[in-house]
């Protein structure tokens, strides 16, 4: 698993606990319990609305593979 998908599964796990589960998260948020747990599980990709309700947002980089010692692009 990515840094970035680790971040994302942290928050989701860490927001859960503070509404009590899994359940309590899903609903205030308008997910299924059951796609909560399948994300927290690896077993569902993580969506753009998931990631926006944790604070996250997809950003999609560039980078030149002619050039193996650039930073990608923005």
């Amino acid at each position: 698993m990515s840094e970035y998908k680790n971040a994302v599964t942290n928050r989701l796990q860490a927001e859960c606990e503070k509404l009590g589960g899994q359940a309590g998260w899903a609903k205030a948020h308008g997910f299924s319990p059951a796609f909560v747990n399948d994300v927290l599980r690896g077993r569902r990709d993580i969506t753009d609305r998931l990631a926006e309700a944790l604070g996250f947002q997809r950003v999609t980089l560039w980078k030149d593979l002619r050039d193996k010692d650039k930073e990608p692009n923005r």
